[in-house]
């Protein structure tokens, strides 16, 4: 099985989507005790249907990465 494929901690399989945001999440300033919250987040906005929207997705994690470079 790929390391992409394999499921995380939480028992879902990771996408090749998900696996960059994971690897980016891990290269900021931030604890690793809050990734949890940021990957909760990231999901949310997948299940709230912002992600049919290349623009806005973007925009979205554009936002997020900005405020979280700045903490």
């Amino acid at each position: 099985m790929s390391p992409l494929s394999e499921p995380d901690p939480s028992g879902q399989s990771i996408t090749p989507a998900r696996q960059r945001f994971l690897q980016r999440l891990a290269e900021l300033p931030i604890k690793p005790a809050a990734h949890g919250y940021y990957v909760r987040w990231a999901e949310a906005w997948n299940k709230a249907l912002g992600h049919r929207s290349a623009e806005r997705t973007q925009a979205f994690f554009d936002n997020v990465w900005q405020r979280l470079a700045s903490h």
